[in-house]
């Protein structure tokens, strides 16, 4: 009978041995995720500049080439006598350059409006690194495989005109009119948010001016689609 009795203590030893076989698990499963975190930060930190150079520089490209294309567009049918209206003597001697702050209030604002939503618009890019940059090795940056990250970008936009005159000779000024645009765009990463801003300088009308620059100007620079009207 005494046989079939079980001992307390082999029942305490087999306990303590099954908690440590549990414990060991727990921490060799512990163990590993530590590993694959620090392995992680580590090609995480190898690979952010190259990643957020690679963003930046497609944040560029989509803000440059929007900025381009809807800006043509929104002045292709205007002229500088559209802008600026110039009043003469009846000798034919310049006066005043009078601007046309009807449509160069439309202009701003819809070249502000056309940029916004161009770049709101925009369908998510794939970026793509090599495995080689994961690493964190620059031999080996930019060489294997190609991974493609989806990123996204949002933006705003600012626009002001400004003016510029230059001498072209004896008794001849180009007048020109530029528009400054200022596109912020944020890209939006896997890993972090990128912002740029990126500044765009686009002539929107010029015109050779023969005779003398009057003293009178209604001067344009820094004006923006908020203020321009308070001009007159």
């Amino acid at each position: 009978i005494s046989d079939k009795i079980p001992n307390p203590n082999d029942t305490f030893i087999i306990n303590n041995k099954k908690r440590s076989l549990k414990n060991k698990k727990i921490l060799k499963f512990l163990f590993i995720i530590f590993v694959i975190l620090v392995i992680f930060l580590v090609i995480v930190r190898a690979v952010t500049p190259v990643f957020n150079r690679l963003c930046s520089d497609k944040a560029k490209s989509i803000a440059t080439i929007i900025t381009n294309d809807e800006t043509t567009n929104a002045i292709k049918d205007y002229e500088y006598s559209d802008f600026i209206i110039i009043h003469k003597d009846d000798n034919g001697n310049i006066l005043m350059l009078e601007s046309n702050m009807k449509n160069i209030n439309i202009v701003i604002s819809d070249v502000a409006y056309r940029i916004q939503t161009a770049i709101n618009n925009t369908k998510d890019e794939d970026v793509s690194i090599s495995l080689g940059s994961f690493t964190g090795i620059s031999i080996l940056s930019g060489r294997g495989l190609k991974v493609p990250i989806r990123i996204s970008t949002i933006g705003n936009v600012k626009t002001n005109i400004r003016s510029e005159f230059v001498s072209k000779g004896i008794n001849q000024t180009l007048h020109r009119l530029y528009l400054d645009i200022e596109s912020e765009i944020s890209v939006l990463t896997p890993f972090n948010t990128i912002n740029e801003s990126i500044t765009n300088q686009l002539i929107s009308a010029e015109n050779i001016i023969v005779g003398e620059i009057p003293e009178t100007y209604y001067e344009l620079e820094g004006m923006t689609s908020d203020d321009v009207m308070e001009v007159m």
